[in-house]
C-alpha cells in the first residue's frame, strides 16, 4: 500500500472519528426525535444506547421498518408513533447519527430510594392523583419526607403524603399518567365561609424555599405560606384570615390543632 493511500485513509479515519464526537444532529431528528428520545438515559422512549443495541448498520431495513410501522414493547413506555411521514433518506440520516454518537452505558440502578440528597424544601406542579391537574406539590424538610400537595384550583391543602415524591411517571408518559405523591397519610375537607369562588393569583417562594400562594375570595386578598416546623406542616394565614373550616376526611395518623392566623399538622 502506498504511502499516499495510508495517509488518505489516516485523513478518513481521523475525520469519521470526529464526525462521531461532534456531529450535528439533523433536522429529522430535531423535529421528530428529540423530545422523546435522550443519549444516555430513558425519557419518553428509549435511549440510543438501547437502539443501538438494537438496531446496528446490518439491521437498517428493521429500523426503517420500526419507524415507519412500530409497536409496542415496553408496557411502561407509551407506543411510538408512526414516522412514515419520514422520507427514507432523512430515517437513513437519523439511524446515522444514532449510532455514530458516542455515548455512556447506562448503569443500572436498585431498587434502593434514589433521591436521599434530594433538596427540601421544593415546589413542583404536576399532574398529582386525586386533586386538580393544577396542583402544586411542597416536599418539606422534615425527616419523615411529608409533603403538601395544594390545589391551586380550589386554593386550598388537599392532602399531606409521606415519602419522596416522583414525578418522572408523568414526564415519561408525556402526561399521560400521574405522578406519585407518596403515600397520603391525610386528606382534608375544608369550606370556605361564602358561596363564591376563591381565585387564585400565583405564588412566590421566599429564600428558604418555602411557597406562599396568594388567592381572592369574595375580593378579599389572602396569602397563605406553607412550611414546616420540626416534623410539623404548617399554614399560615397573613392579611386578611379567610373564615372558613377543616376537618379530615377519614381516620388519619395526623392531629390538627388551629390558631387566630395558623393551622398545624403534625404526626400522632
Amino acid at each position: 500500500m502506498s504511502r499516499t493511500l495510508l495517509t488518505l485513509l489516516a485523513v478518513v479515519s481521523s475525520a469519521s472519528a470526529a464526525a462521531k464526537k461532534d456531529q450535528p444532529a439533523p433536522q429529522a431528528f430535531e423535529t421528530n426525535c428529540k423530545a422523546c428520545h435522550l443519549t444516555d438515559r430513558a425519557l419518553v422512549g428509549p435511549h440510543f444506547v438501547h437502539i443501538q443495541e438494537h438496531y446496528p448498520l446490518s439491521k437498517r431495513s428493521e429500523f426503517l421498518e420500526w419507524c415507519r410501522n412500530p409497536g409496542k414493547r415496553n408496557p411502561n413506555m407509551p407506543q411510538m408513533p408512526s414516522m412514515a411521514h419520514i422520507p427514507e433518506a432523512e430515517l437513513i440520516e437519523i439511524h446515522n447519527y444514532i449510532l455514530n454518537t458516542e455515548v455512556k452505558r447506562v448503569k443500572k440502578t436498585s431498587n434502593k430510594d434514589l433521591f436521599p440528597d434530594t433538596k427540601r424544601p421544593r415546589v413542583v406542579r404536576s399532574f398529582w392523583r386525586n386533586t386538580a391537574p393544577t396542583s402544586i406539590l411542597i416536599a418539606l424538610p422534615t425527616a419523615e419526607k411529608l409533603n403538601v400537595v395544594w390545589d391551586s384550583e380550589a386554593c386550598r391543602l388537599r392532602y399531606i403524603s409521606q415519602g419522596e415524591a416522583d414525578n418522572f411517571p408523568y414526564l415519561r408518559s408525556n402526561g399521560n399518567s400521574e405522578s406519585n405523591p407518596g403515600k397520603i397519610i391525610y386528606t382534608e375537607n375544608q369550606t370556605f365561609g361564602t358561596d363564591a369562588q376563591p381565585v387564585f393569583k400565583g405564588y412566590r417562594i421566599d429564600k428558604d424555599g418555602f411557597p406562599t400562594f396568594l388567592y381572592t375570595i369574595d375580593g378579599q386578598e389572602i396569602t397563605e405560606q406553607i412550611s414546616s416546623s420540626g416534623e410539623s406542616v404548617v399554614r399560615t394565614f397573613t392579611g386578611t384570615t379567610p373564615a372558613f373550616s377543616v376537618t379530615a376526611a377519614d381516620d388519619t395518623s395526623v392531629a390538627v390543632s388551629t390558631t387566630s392566623n395558623t393551622i398545624t399538622y403534625s404526626l400522632k
